[in-house]
């Protein structure tokens, strides 16, 4: 996990610069420990030695050693002007999708937005099998996404196919988790996602509306559960017996159905639900499948 702090311009830094990354981030020594910082201009003109200007830094990271090697063979091999598009889109993220993301998004996408645009420049785009999944399960991180897109045609004059834009929400929803891999556990999720509705929809055998509160909060629910398994989270809460009987009284099918729901995740990944989600599940359930 890498450590994130925010300061203001008006905050000392009287630190020198170790090595330029490009103009828009350095490697600093500050206490005798190293640095990232990151700010507009921040390293523009600048040579080893010379003190940081403090007004130009917004940001400043202290990595592990291994992620303090990458992030530095990363910010090399990307033009400046690929990792300044990128920063501007981190900002415009967080505060667009009000969360805090993992520091390891300062990585990921502005890996990914410059590898993108070599692969366009070569007529080279790559689809991405999740699109459609991603536009339902992370409709925010999506048009995060696709406003990307546009920042990129602005900028660059290549125009990103809706597959980039999934691809980059998938990157930000890693962030959202609080992980520094790379984009396997946004796929775990969706892939859970995408086998818990099926699996619903087959047991049913028929479709819901899409755009009805009931599927949005059972879309939400089943994201949260995702997640809960791929980083191994559990409820704290004591179970409920009295409340998980109920709910197999009033919504036998739909308990039946969460009970399916966990069989089919334990023999497909191992992964084990315990009875408040069973409950929370079949609640969820049972309002899809009345709306």
């Amino acid at each position: 996990m890498y450590n994130l702090n925010i300061y203001s311009s008006e905050r000392s830094f009287a630190v020198t610069i170790e090595r330029v990354l490009n103009n828009n981030a350095a490697l600093v020594r500050e206490n005798g420990a190293e640095l990232v910082v990151l700010g507009k201009g921040v390293a523009f003109g600048a040579n080893t030695g010379d003190e940081v200007d403090a007004a130009r830094v917004e940001k400043k990271f202290k990595f592990e050693d291994a992620a303090l090697t990458r992030f530095q063979q990363t910010v090399a091999d990307i033009p400046s002007e690929h990792f300044a598009l990128a920063y501007r889109a981190i900002n415009y993220a967080q505060e667009t999708l009000g969360k805090k993301l993992n520091d390891s998004i300062y990585i990921t996408l502005p890996d990914h937005i410059s590898t993108a645009l070599v692969r366009y420049r070569e007529n080279i785009p790559l689809t991405n099998p999740f699109k459609w999944d991603v536009k339902r399960f992370y409709p925010e991180e999506y048009k995060v996404g696709v406003h990307i897109n546009n920042m990129v045609k602005d900028e660059f004059d290549v125009l990103f196919l809706d597959d980039e834009a999934a691809f980059m929400a998938l990157h930000l929803v890693n962030a959202e988790t609080g992980e520094s891999a790379e984009l396997s556990i946004a796929y775990d999720i969706t892939t859970i996602i995408q086998e818990v509705c099926a699996f619903v929809k087959d047991y049913y055998g028929k479709s819901f509306d899409e755009d009805s509160t009931a599927y949005y909060r059972f879309i939400t629910h089943t994201k949260f559960l995702a997640q809960r398994l791929c980083l191994d989270q559990h409820f704290a809460e004591e179970e409920n017996s009295i409340i998980l009987n109920m709910v197999e009284r009033q919504h036998p099918k739909a308990y039946a159905c969460a009970i399916g729901v966990k069989e089919m995740l334990g023999e497909k990944h191992g992964y084990s639900i315990d009875k408040n989600e069973i409950i929370y599940m079949a609640v969820h359930i049972a309002s899809i499948a009345a709306a």
